[in-house]
């Protein structure tokens, strides 16, 4: 089962310094989910 959810950049970039990943280079929103 695949779930798509719209995410704002912004939301990313306040979420991703909980985890030691580095910053957001690129946010691209997946076409369709899986056949």
């Amino acid at each position: 089962m695949s779930v798509f959810t719209r995410v704002a950049e912004s939301d990313v970039q306040a979420w991703l310094p909980r985890f030691n990943v580095g910053e957001l280079l690129e946010l691209t929103p997946i076409s369709e989910g899986i056949e």
